[in-house]
C-alpha cells in the first residue's frame, strides 16, 4: 500500500498556514492524522493553522491553546489573532457563549480588529440580539471612510433598528446620517418617509416629501407629492393656508387632479363660513 508519504492514494489539500512571516500557502493530506514532533512553537502554530483550515475543530482548539501559552504579553497582534480563531472554533462548535468570550478578549487587545467585529455581528445576528448587532455594526462604521461602504452600513443599521428591534428613533438617526452622505438617494428618503409616518412626525414627513419631490422629474408624480404634503398640512399640522398653497401647486403641475380643486373649495368654504 505504501507509506502515507508516498501513497498514490494520498489526498492533498491546499491550505493557508499562519507563520510569524504571515500567511503562507501550503498543502496537507486531509484524510490522515497530522503529526508534528517535536512541538516547537513554529510547528505548533503551523499545525494549529492547518487544522483550523481543515475544520478539525478539536485539534485546532488544542493547538491554538498551546500557541497562546507560548506568547508573551507584548505579542499583541498574535494574541488577538489567536483569540479570534478560538472564538471562530467555539462558534463552529455551537458554543456561542464561549465564542463571544474569546471575541471579547480579542477586542480587549485590539478594539478595531475587523474580523472579530464581523464575527460578533454574525453571531449576534444568529442569536437575534439586535441591539448588539447594531452596536458592533457601529463599531465597524467608526473605522470605515469610504462613503459607499458607510452608506451601506448605515442603511443596514437602520434596518436592524427599524425592522428587527422596532426602534424607530434609532432607525431614523442612522438614516439621517446616511442621508448626509447622499441627500438625494430615493431608497433612503422613502425609508425615512415611512419611519416619520410611523412615528407621527408630520413636519419631518413633509420635509422628506419635499426632498423627494425636488428630485422627481415627472409633473404628475410631483403633483402627487404636493397633494400629499397639502393633506398633511390640512389634517395633521392644521395649517390651512399652506395646505391651499400646496393644493394649488398640485393643480399647476397636474390640471386634471380634480381632487386638489375639491379640497381647496372645501377649505375656503369652511374659512368663509367661519368668518361669517
Amino acid at each position: 500500500a505504501g507509506s502515507p508519504a508516498t501513497s498514490s492514494r494520498f489526498h492533498v489539500k491546499r491550505v493557508e498556514v499562519w507563520s510569524p512571516e504571515g500567511m503562507i500557502s501550503t498543502t496537507w493530506p486531509s484524510r490522515l492524522p497530522l503529526v508534528v514532533a517535536p512541538f516547537t512553537t513554529l510547528r505548533v502554530r503551523g499545525l494549529a493553522s492547518v487544522t483550523f483550515e481543515l475544520g478539525d475543530w478539536p485539534s485546532a482548539l488544542t493547538n491554538y491553546q498551546k500557541v497562546l501559552t507560548g506568547l508573551s504579553e507584548s505579542d499583541v497582534d498574535e494574541r488577538t489573532e489567536v483569540y479570534h480563531r478560538l472564538g471562530r472554533i467555539k462558534q463552529a462548535q455551537g458554543q456561542n457563549k464561549q465564542a463571544i468570550n474569546n471575541f471579547e478578549k480579542a477586542l480587549s487587545l485590539d478594539a478595531n480588529h475587523r474580523k472579530t467585529l464581523d464575527s460578533l455581528v454574525e453571531i449576534y445576528t444568529a442569536e437575534g440580539d439586535w441591539p448588539q448587532v447594531a452596536e458592533y455594526k457601529r463599531r465597524i462604521l467608526e473605522q470605515i471612510y469610504d462613503d459607499e461602504e458607510r452608506l451601506a452600513l448605515l442603511v443596514g443599521i437602520a434596518d436592524v433598528w427599524g425592522d428587527k428591534q422596532k426602534d424607530v428613533a434609532k432607525a431614523i438617526e442612522a438614516l439621517e446620517e446616511a442621508r448626509g452622505i447622499r441627500p438625494q438617494d430615493h431608497v433612503i428618503l422613502h425609508k425615512l418617509l415611512a419611519f416619520y409616518q410611523e412615528s407621527g412626525d408630520w413636519r419631518q414627513m413633509v420635509e422628506t416629501l419635499a426632498s423627494i419631490s425636488e428630485i422627481e422629474q415627472e409633473p404628475a408624480k410631483k403633483a402627487r407629492y404636493s397633494y400629499t404634503m397639502a393633506q398633511l398640512y390640512r389634517d395633521k399640522i392644521g395649517d390651512m393656508e399652506r395646505a391651499v398653497e400646496l393644493f394649488n401647486e398640485a393643480l399647476d403641475l397636474s390640471p386634471d387632479l380634480l381632487e386638489a380643486f375639491e379640497r381647496i373649495n372645501k377649505i375656503l368654504t369652511v374659512e368663509r363660513n367661519w368668518k361669517q
